[in-house]
């Protein structure tokens, strides 16, 4: 066996093999000449700008990372503006008429370096910081945990960041989730081998780390694998060799590790799981709706061929259910990885019950998506299906590539003879099949799909993934060159595997050939996948848009265009959003004056809501009374709007509808009536209800006879507005905004009772005369959250300073 580089060698080529990849991948946005944000997508009408910006090239590319565009940047923008003021950003007056801002990764790890430096241009940046913590946590999960040699160790750590789910989700917080896996299973081994130590504090730093990353559902499933790990695997030791007393301890320091852990983010966590409560898209995955449907055996094929079903980007298609993102290609981790590598860590005896688990755990990644009975039953449980399983296709990337290590690892070592044939034949059989059927891929193109797409083109209907008949050609000449790559890593790892079974990787040389191949492969899928958009397309200002913003007349609704969260930057508040939640109180409103043509997306039931626009006598624009009481003072198109309805500005492809009937959001009533909630909402339908002239609450507030008064906005922040009041008589005052637990009022310095008006309102009652009016919010679990961190703190101090009296090793 070769001798092993000095240390300081083996940091230097572990961060050069996790860093020139990220550099080949992504060298324009690290550079600065491009950005890793698909902004092109801007350019449409039916997005941002109606009109195109001159000299700038946009075709839009990326039709499936909208979230990129609309939700995630203009989120990093808002936290990194309220951080710069001193707050920390609680609520998002933008969205949803007023929304807690409970799911963001406010505290992600990652999305720190934006916070110091709020540009595009960090995004980049912080890829290939991603990229270096999940190598550098893979490389010594292999090597201190695992003991694997120093080259095996180093190609697993340098092909995770470049595996399916990472790439694909370039940008999300699921991606930075899944970076800290490697140090969660880290801290388990740690943990359980030696309990007489401080490894659970890591534990608990690896565990807040992945919940901070912001995709719970995803952290969810990253802790589910860490729990198998150490459950099945490392305590599995201590009960077979009946070291009882050792497996108490290795226990209660896992479940103080990830007891600590939790509750480090419980100031998250908790409102985010309560705001989460009162969502309509999650309330309608536990009553069993399921928006990404189990695939089938048909999606086996992108395991090692990811690119076989096509894609949601410009010169593909998808020719199979579902947009890649959300694919069993996130499961890829390179088809040498797996078919070449993989089958050879059996040949392993020491690794053997570590190769079964990550096995076991490849397949139950995959159970979703494969459709696997009994799997499949089990996840759609009650409770259990409020998880996205779709997406636990990340075990089943990171699966592969551990076993690709332990192969290789075994390949250096020799291993079994007998069990090196057998593995061989196992992979040349499957390496021939996939071949096959790359080879047939590549001839028998997906035609019919195809021709539908040239149909469509020649029926005038437009295509977002085609922009005129020419790129037919691309698509089939991609199909095949896609299919032909396949084609040749299977020869090339047949060949790998011939030399294997002679026993030839032994040698250095083969071994390092056979890896540089390997990572190629994961380089280059992940540079075709990769999003590169021009900077001029950033976000550009648009004058009408900025002038409408700046009278603030009111919320302002995008019809056909700014969809949800683009209003954020704008400056308009507005009644649409996506959070991943949409509440269910104004999605419930919004429904009945829903245009009735439009189809909601089963994931975001507001990013677009459309209206039903009618017209006044004086030619303005009508909307439904519930829109008038939400304040929708203005109505923006990208087109001339129907019917001539007057137009109140143009300029920049923008027509902008001034709707006259719209109250100011802070205003008061004539009189006030007290009904349930379920009659309050039929009165709102009606015609004539006129929110000016009657506001309905839910409990008796001491008024009699109308009221009269006025009021304005005199100031606010996200989570205060500070309002003045002129009342000739007592009345409510009311304030167009969103009521939800968590809002407090404050009359003249003094604490006032805050109701729920018109169902989904806010008010508080005024005596005669003037007022100041103060509405504060405090999510109401966060007290409760930041007490159960303090108590984390202080039990991690304590286990930091208990003398411990050394550590055992087994």
């Amino acid at each position: 066996m070769n001798r092993e580089p000095a240390r300081r060698v083996r940091v230097a080529l572990l961060l050069v093999a996790l860093s020139i990849p990220q550099a080949i991948v992504h060298g324009e946005a690290l550079v600065g000449r491009a950005l890793l944000l698909p902004v092109d997508m801007l350019a449409s009408r039916t997005v941002y700008l109606a009109e195109p910006i001159a000299g700038v090239d946009a075709e839009p590319s990326h039709f499936s990372l909208t979230d990129l565009v609309f939700t995630f940047e203009p989120g990093r923008r808002f936290v990194s503006e309220q951080l710069r003021e001193g707050r920390v950003p609680l609520w998002n007056p933008y969205n949803y008429a007023g929304v807690p801002f409970a799911l963001f990764p406010v505290y992600s790890p990652f999305n720190l370096p934006y916070y110091a430096l709020p540009s595009p241009f960090t995004l980049a940046w912080i890829q290939w910081l991603q990229a270096l913590v999940a190598g550098v946590g893979a490389y010594l999960l292999f090597r201190r945990a695992w003991s694997l040699a120093f080259l095996p160790a180093l190609a697993g750590a340098a092909m995770l960041p470049l595996t399916g789910f990472a790439v694909l989700w370039t940008g999300y917080p699921l991606a930075h989730v899944i970076a800290f896996l490697p140090w969660l299973l880290l801290a388990v081994h740690l943990t359980v081998e030696r309990p007489a130590s401080r490894a659970g504090i890591g534990l608990a730093f690896a565990t807040a780390a992945t919940i901070l990353g912001g995709a719970i559902d995803v952290a969810a499933l990253c802790l589910l694998v860490s729990g198998l790990y150490g459950l099945t695997l490392r305590l599995a030791d201590h009960v077979s060799e009946r070291r009882i007393a050792r497996l108490r301890r290795s226990m209660l320091g896992l479940i103080a590790g990830w007891g600590c852990g939790i509750l480090l983010t419980a100031p998250f966590l908790l409102p985010a799981i309560e705001h989460s409560g009162r969502g309509a898209r999650v309330e309608a995955r536990k009553s069993g709706s399921e928006e990404r449907p189990p695939v089938g055996l048909e999606a086996l094929p992108e395991l090692a061929l990811p690119w076989i079903h096509g894609a949601g980007q410009r010169g593909s298609i998808r020719i199979i259910a579902g947009n890649r993102l959300e694919s069993a290609a996130g499961a890829y981790a390179g088809l040498l990885a797996l078919l070449a590598l993989a089958p050879f860590a059996w040949t392993s005896r020491r690794h053997r019950r570590l190769c079964n688990f990550l096995a076991a755990l490849a397949v139950i990644g995959l159970a979703w998506q494969l459709a696997i009975p009994g799997f499949v039953d089990l996840m759609r449980m009650p409770f259990l299906n409020a998880l996205s399983y779709n997406r636990f296709v990340f075990a089943s990337a990171f699966a592969f590539v551990a076993l690709a290590a332990i192969g290789l690892d075994g390949l250096e070592r020799g291993g079994e003879p007998r069990a090196r044939r057998i593995a061989s034949r196992i992979a040349v059989a499957v390496l021939l099949l996939t071949g096959g059927f790359a080879l047939y891929r590549s001839i028998e193109l997906p035609e019919p799909l195809i021709e539908e797409a040239a149909s469509a083109l020649a029926a005038g209907r437009t295509s977002p993934l085609l922009g005129s008949p020419a790129e037919l050609d691309a698509i089939r000449v991609g199909f095949r060159l896609w299919a032909g790559l396949g084609v040749a890593l299977a020869v090339v790892g047949v060949v790998f595997v011939g030399l294997a079974s002679r026993g030839l990787l032994a040698r250095t040389t083969p071994r390092v050939a056979l890896f540089l191949l390997a990572l190629a492969e994961l380089v280059v899928h992940a540079r075709s996948s990769a999003v590169r958009a021009a900077p001029e397309l950033y976000y550009p200002p648009i004058p009408i848009l900025e002038a409408l913003a700046a009278e603030e007349l009111g919320r302002v609704l995008g019809i056909g265009t700014l969809p949800a969260s683009l209003s954020m930057l704008v400056g308009f508040r507005d009644l649409r959003g996506y959070d991943g939640t949409d509440p269910r109180d104004l999605v419930d409103l919004l429904a009945p004056v829903r245009y009735p043509r439009e189809r909601p997306l089963p994931y975001a039931a507001l990013q677009q809501f459309t209206p039903v626009l009618g017209r006044n006598d004086d030619g303005t624009v009508r909307l439904a009374p519930v829109l008038d009481m939400l304040a929708v003072g203005s109505v923006v198109l990208t087109q001339p709007p129907p019917g001539g309805l007057a137009i109140a500005a143009r300029g920049n492809g923008y027509w902008v509808l001034a709707n006259r009937r719209a109250t100011p959001r802070a205003y008061v009533p004539e009189r006030v009536e007290v009904a349930p909630r379920a009659e309050q909402r039929k009165r709102l339908y009606r015609t004539d209800f006129d929110p000016r002239k009657v506001a309905f609450v839910e409990e008796r507030v001491g008024l009699v006879g109308p009221a009269e008064g006025s009021a304005h906005i005199a100031s606010e922040t996200p989570h205060a507005v500070r309002l003045e009041a002129e009342m000739h008589h007592p009345g409510l005052l009311v304030l167009a905004d969103r009521w939800t637990p968590g809002w407090s009022a404050s009359v003249d310095g003094k604490a006032a009772s805050v109701y729920r008006v018109n169902s989904v309102l806010r008010g508080v009652v005024l005596p005669a005369g003037h007022h100041q009016v103060v509405f504060t919010y405090w999510p109401p679990m966060l007290s409760q959250g930041l007490w159960l961190a303090g108590l984390s703190v202080a039990a991690l101090v304590a286990w930091t300073l208990l003398p411990w009296r050394g550590t055992t090793t087994s």
